[in-house]
């Protein structure tokens, strides 16, 4: 079975998605503009723009399991961060779990989704104000995991979150890995 084709990456989308302007110049600069989705990430990541695949990918993906999915993945990668800090604090995993759920085509009741956001963020806001930020990030990763049932910008607000938080305990190997399991969603 062979792969679908995969889309161009073209001046005009990376506009017409509000793209940077350093990064569209730097996307033309080293020619990657006309290259394959894939390759086009790949090129970001061996340049070490990571952020700037991961704003692709969540803009190139079409299905919205998918974005959930890729928000999901990328929320999980970083629980541990807010777990470590608030052991007793169970509020971001089960943000995660709704997610899953919504995701697996649970029907659920929009005052348990709105519960769950109010009190996943409000655990975001008190590991801000005990200013662990890696922590908050991580839990703000689980907040927009939840919201990213409704469109693609949560998703990638689940992705950054948990980007933030890698970033701040120093941990370049989860982006890495957020980043090919997105590129996976997008090949299938």
């Amino acid at each position: 079975m062979k792969n679908k084709p995969m889309k161009k990456i073209t001046l005009k989308f990376l506009q017409s998605k509000d793209a940077c302007l350093d990064g569209v110049n730097w996307c033309e600069e080293n020619k990657l503009i006309g290259l394959p989705t894939i390759d086009f990430l790949n090129k970001l990541i061996k340049n070490d723009k990571l952020d700037w695949a991961n704003w692709l990918i969540a803009r190139v993906m079409k299905r919205k399991q998918y974005l959930l999915a890729y928000a999901i993945f990328a929320a999980e990668s970083v629980l541990d961060i807010y777990e470590k800090e608030y052991p007793n604090d169970n509020r971001p995993r089960k943000a995660i779990e709704t997610a899953k759920a919504m995701k697996n085509g649970v029907n659920m009741e929009k005052k348990k989704i709105n519960t769950v956001k109010t009190t996943t963020f409000a655990a975001v806001k008190a590991a801000a104000q005990a200013t662990t930020f890696a922590a908050a990030y991580a839990a703000n990763a689980a907040y927009a995991a939840v919201k990213a049932t409704k469109n693609a910008v949560n998703a990638a607000y689940a992705a950054d979150s948990a980007y933030a938080a890698s970033d701040l305990i120093a941990k370049k190997g989860i982006k890495i890995k957020i980043l090919n399991y997105g590129m996976k969603l997008l090949n299938n």
